[in-house]
């Protein structure tokens, strides 16, 4: 059976393989928070470099914050030599559906005794739309395929009062994927209900269901509780993400709006298109902000519109108002917006897989009443000629709204036919005999076939050559790890790197300390600092400049692909690759901090990037200290001129540039070019998408004297361009104190040189696990700077130590050993009263 499905699985994306060559991976999410994520957890485990706080991601966080972005599912991957990795993520997907379509045939197969049954349910939960739309997140159909094997467990529990197999697969879930064991809460409450009703029909006491119901809830616990070494530090530390934090922006009252209704409604009759816009009905920029990419589809084959309107036609009428009551329930949960941030902590449409696993669960009911002929033939075809109407009148709102212009829609039904005819042909096998219902898997495969083929056409994966750039980064990096074992950063050249390498996962996919990192989790307490380098949702990109920024955030080396106009300023060439990527070194490098005055700034959270970080060169910024209102952003700052609000826009300089710092203040234009000039002479040229400010180095040789900004305002903000410029004799010129420092793991010591009783401002990240000790002495640590630790230290030569340990993990052990000694000590009570009886 597993081989049948697993031919299937590769039947279903043959497009894929055939004309992609099996390589299926997209750029965006799919790329950067799943392929460069397995390429990275599959580098630590053949390296053995695993450690608890991990330098890659940002500017560092705990592993355990994103571990499972790395699938755990994917360390079979591990064996398989890394250049043939991006040939077997389609593979690893089909194995995970087809281990979903087992563990789906193992609960169906407790509701129902037919083999035609089983087998399209445990089909319609393998290949659903869910799969589909969120093929492209590896790590979700890790937490979705366990799913049916907890409502298998949840049977064996009401039918045969097994428990341990329930608590056991919970506390698995929590520790592989405790993102989805939230979200599997409101799935066990509807389903638990549905089938406790169902199963207890003639024992409905109240004393009784909250007994049993305080019981059950008890074993779910326990196996919760088998993760908790897991799920407490990562609650711990998703408490400080702005994500996952609360519900300023949605009201109890707001609701979807009719784009998103007709989108969630149309789903149900199309199979997935372009993941990015998967319903071909209505595009994704027609709709609110329900999802991403306009949010999750309802589609599980034209099947289940056929069979669905006989759910009223259910003779076990206490099953049918169960049912009914349930679906009538997840109406309000679909229209208000405030369930779907409860359901799962975001304005997203991932919870629709509730709504496909109880759809499931209705299709069986119907189906083996169908078989049993307790469903007259007559309301099969009434509803496939319900149904056609329906197609018919999405067709035409979708035209009649703007949506599609009549080509579009041609073209639609041309794509669409097949899945209505198969509608068809399902509505015939199943008004047939016996023996013809036992086709209807099959004409559901070659729907499931069919569907596969659309999807792999619709979307296009990134080509070979782009996961093949020229040379090998790794070189670089392994040179700068080779000869330096200290705390420091590394900078990429973006202007000059292979299209590969400036993916924000770069660092964590190939083990270093990088400045950059695309995810949806992160350290929580660096979130005001990290808006800086925010490109939009959760990509927190390397900046083009920011110079003096990045000096203080330890960064110690420049990597370009061969030569290249951009170099920092005090960088010096130490090494070049034979496939020609070359090592910068800084010689202005501050290693692990810094000494500074400590104080506080009226609005400094408020004040535009250019205003803090130039603040941020004088004093250290503390909500904690006194309130300090002499100090001036622009000290050290020449204001060459303000440009004028146009899309073309130009300042001539009364004096030569040269041997300094250039800073634009942009915080109006997305996309702009920038020209420098020596009289007609172009210097430089080069795009920026970049936010707030921009700043380059003037070298000794160049004499700029005009400056053009060539880009439109598209957000119509109308903000002046103001420039300035730093020479480099006002250059910030900071005093080493640190020397000798080591990382190791978890774990960083220093040797610390005070002239006098400083504070001292750290390129670490703040986080309540970090432990500072002075010469063996425990210190007190703050946030300071956005989002760095700060402490005081004594005058005098002293041995400095960073600890640290995950907050919640000791307690979270605690209570995962007490729970696993309470289910040890169950099972060895239950199985003696088994053999007393």
């Amino acid at each position: 059976m597993p081989l049948l499905v697993a031919l299937l699985g590769i039947f279903t994306f043959w497009y894929a393989i055939s004309n992609y060559k099996s390589l299926f991976i997209f750029s965006g999410d799919n790329l950067e928070q799943e392929y460069l994520f397995i390429l990275g957890g599959i580098k630590r485990i053949k390296a053995w470099n695993f450690s608890v706080y991990d330098w890659s991601a940002g500017f560092g966080a705990d592993f355990l914050i994103y571990a499972f972005f790395s699938s755990p599912l994917s360390l079979c991957l591990s064996l398989i030599k890394e250049n043939l990795l991006k040939y077997s993520i389609v593979y690893l997907q089909i194995f995970k559906i087809t281990m979903t379509f087992c563990f789906a045939y193992l609960w169906i197969s407790k509701l129902s005794k037919r083999k035609t049954t089983i087998w399209i349910g445990a089909l319609l939960t393998a290949f659903s739309g869910w799969v589909f739309r969120y093929y492209n997140f590896t790590h979700f159909l890790d937490g979705y395929m366990f799913y049916p094997l907890i409502l298998f467990f949840v049977e064996k529990y009401f039918q045969n009062n097994e428990k341990i197999g329930l608590i056991l697969i919970i506390g698995i879930l929590g520790i592989i994927n405790y993102y989805f064991l939230y979200m599997s809460v409101p799935l066990l409450f509807i389903y638990t209900l549905i089938r406790y009703f169902d199963i207890n029909r003639n024992t409905i006491k109240l004393k009784t269901v909250l007994v049993d119901g305080f019981r059950y809830a008890g074993w779910l616990a326990l196996g919760a509780g088998l993760s908790a070494f897991v799920l407490i530090p990562c609650a711990i530390l998703f408490i400080k993400i702005g994500r996952f934090s609360g519900t300023e922006d949605i009201q109890i009252f707001s609701h979807i709006g009719l784009n998103d209704i007709f989108r969630i409604f149309s789903s149900i009759y199309t199979p997935i298109f372009n993941f990015f816009s998967y319903n071909p009905f209505i595009s994704t920029w027609q709709s609110g902000d329900l999802g991403w990419n306009g949010g999750c589809t309802l589609y599980l084959y034209m099947l289940t519109p056929l069979l669905f309107p006989l759910l009223f036609k259910l003779n076990d009428k206490r099953k049918k108002r169960i049912l009914i009551t349930v679906f009538l329930t997840m109406l309000p949960l679909i229209y208000f917006k405030s369930f779907y941030f409860i359901l799962q902590r975001t304005i997203d449409t991932r919870w629709f897989f509730i709504i496909t696993l109880i759809t499931i669960y209705a299709l069986t009911a119907i189906l083996d009443e169908i078989f049993e002929g307790k469903i007259n033939n007559k309301w099969i075809y009434i509803s496939l000629i319900c149904n056609l109407f329906i197609v018919l009148v999405i067709f035409l709102f979708s035209y009649k709204s703007g949506f599609n212009e009549i080509s579009q829609l041609k073209i639609l039904m041309n794509e669409l036919m097949p899945c209505y005819l198969l509608m068809g042909v399902e509505a015939f096998v199943l008004t047939r005999k016996v023996r013809w219902k036992q086709l209807l898997p099959i004409v559901l495969c070659a729907e499931i076939i069919y569907t596969g083929t659309v999807y792999c056409r619709s979307n296009i994966p990134l080509k070979r050559d782009f996961f093949e750039p020229e040379g090998k980064l790794e070189e670089a990096i392994n040179y700068i790890q080779e000869n330096d074992s200290g705390l420091y950063r590394i900078q990429l050249d973006m202007s000059t790197m292979p299209e590969y390498y400036k993916q924000a996962n770069i660092p964590f996919a190939y083990n270093y300390s990088g400045t950059s990192i695309y995810n949806s989790t992160y350290e929580g307490e660096m979130s005001e600092y990290y808006e800086r380098i925010n490109n939009g949702l959760w990509i927190f990109n390397q900046l083009i400049g920011r110079q003096e920024m990045y000096n203080q955030l330890a960064s110690k080396y420049f990597i370009t692909f061969g030569e290249s106009e951009m170099i920092p300023l005090g960088y010096e060439k130490v090494y070049t690759t034979q496939s020609d990527y070359q090592v910068y070194k800084n010689e202005n490098f501050i290693d692990l901090g810094y000494k500074s005055e400590k104080a506080n700034i009226n609005e400094f959270e408020n004040l535009p990037y250019l205003y803090q970080d130039m603040l941020m060169q004088q004093i250290t910024y503390s909500p904690a200290a006194a309130i300090n209102e002499n100090i001036a952003w622009d000290k050290n700052l020449i204001h060459l001129g303000t440009m004028p609000d146009q899309s073309y826009r130009e300042l001539y300089l009364k004096e030569n540039l040269d041997d300094g710092i250039l800073y634009l203040d942009n915080r109006g234009i997305p996309s702009l070019t920038l020209e420098l000039y020596h009289d007609q002479e172009l210097i430089f040229s080069d795009s920026f998408d970049q936010f707030d400010y921009i700043d380059l180095h003037i070298n000794k040789e160049n004499k700029i004297n005009r400056i053009v900004i060539i880009g439109d305002d598209i957000y119509e903000t109308h903000l002046y361009m103001d420039v300035y410029f730093k020479p480099r004799i006002a250059y910030a010129n900071v005093e080493s104190i640190f020397n000798n420092t080591l990382v190791n793991r978890n774990k960083i010591t220093s040797q610390l040189h005070l002239n006098e009783s400083s504070f001292i401002t750290t390129s670490i990240p703040y986080n309540d696990g970090w432990s500072v000790y002075i010469d063996n002495m425990k210190v007190d640590i703050e946030k300071v700077n956005l989002g760095f630790i700060g402490f005081y230290a004594k005058k005098g030569d002293h041995m400095i130590e960073f600890r640290y340990r995950t907050k919640g993990k000791l307690i979270g052990i605690v209570i995962s050993l007490i729970c696993l000694s309470v289910l040890i000590i169950n099972y060895i009570l239950s199985r003696k009263r088994g053999k007393s009886a």
